[in-house]
């Protein structure tokens, strides 16, 4: 979905993604997971160098900029307001 999302034609290009993680997220297949960033701070799945783990949220404009989708560990969604 982060991929649909980020590469979305129907929002006028590039989407701009923030996914939010919990500390120690769960994944099955983690080698195909966005969450595998969390663990070891960048990661890429399908062609989409994805996750660039961020710790706060002033950082992604920065991964923005790369074309590369922040991970930002926020369980509780503090970030969404912004």
């Amino acid at each position: 979905m982060t991929w649909q999302l980020d590469d979305s034609s129907a929002l006028g290009g590039r989407a701009r993604v923030l996914v939010l993680r919990l500390k120690n997220p769960a994944a099955i297949r983690r080698q195909v997971a966005l969450c595998e960033a969390v663990y070891t701070k960048t990661t890429e799945v399908e062609g989409l160098r994805a996750a660039v783990r961020i710790d706060r949220y002033e950082e992604a404009e920065a991964v923005w900029q790369e074309n590369s989708v922040p991970i930002l560990i926020d369980p509780k969604g503090v970030s969404i307001e912004r």
